[in-house]
């Protein structure tokens, strides 16, 4: 253990198929981490700024990290951006340089700026929980469905398995793709990783809730082509 300087982790796993973890399980890992030293750090670049329903992602678990690595989004979709969180006893027992060629980009860092002010002025997290509460229990209906296994989500963070045995819960890659494409046809593109078997939506948080609505409705049509 006194070789470890810390852990990280994504609150929600987003690109391994939207996989949330028991709150008793963050919390004992920020328990281990007080144990030992360690620094406890939260990988926020596709959890943070409002795409689970809160400003970050680990607020749904109760603990706080030392430290926050945030991108993505940070940039409002118009500049590449990323950046380190912490708190003073984090960041501050050791004066560091550290340079970078063109780190501090002053369009980027006002794209940033704007970016979470506006965030904060229209309550987009607020409205991503609003919207994904609702897309959700849409989705969870789809459970009765031969091909979906599980549903699960956050915010405007949901994900949809695919399976070939409801029982089991046996991956079915192979459909899955199938379906993908059958939504892609019918306009709508989930987000999708190949040889995966969850399909996740994950939209702009601005998007329009009746173009949410339309796109929940070509996932269901093509799921329900291969339905049986």
């Amino acid at each position: 253990p006194d070789r470890i300087a810390g852990v990280i982790f994504e609150p929600v796993a987003l690109e391994a198929g939207v996989w949330i973890p028991p709150a008793n399980f963050v919390r004992g890992l920020r328990k281990l981490a007080d144990t030992h030293g360690w620094f406890f750090i939260a990988d926020e670049v596709e959890t943070g700024l409002g795409r689970t329903g809160t400003m970050w992602g680990i607020e749904h678990f109760g603990v706080a990290p030392d430290l926050i690595s945030i991108g993505k989004a940070l940039g409002g979709g118009l500049m590449p951006l990323g950046a380190v969180l912490g708190d003073e006893r984090s960041m501050g027992t050791h004066d560091v340089i550290a340079g970078t060629t063109f780190g501090g980009h002053p369009a980027a860092c006002v794209a940033a700026t704007v970016t979470i002010d506006i965030m904060q002025r229209d309550r987009i997290p607020e409205r991503s929980a609003r919207l994904g509460g609702k897309a959700l229990r849409r989705v969870k209906e789809w459970e009765d469905l031969s091909i979906v296994g599980e549903t699960r989500g956050l915010g405007l963070a949901i994900g949809v398995e695919i399976v070939s045995d409801k029982r089991t819960k046996a991956r079915d890659n192979d459909v899955a793709r199938e379906v993908f494409f059958d939504c892609v046809r019918g306009g709508v593109i989930p987000l999708y990783d190949y040889e995966m078997n969850v399909l996740r939506i994950q939209p702009p948080l601005t998007i329009e809730e009746p173009l949410l609505d339309k796109a929940l409705d070509g996932m269901e049509t093509a799921l329900r082509k291969h339905s049986r």
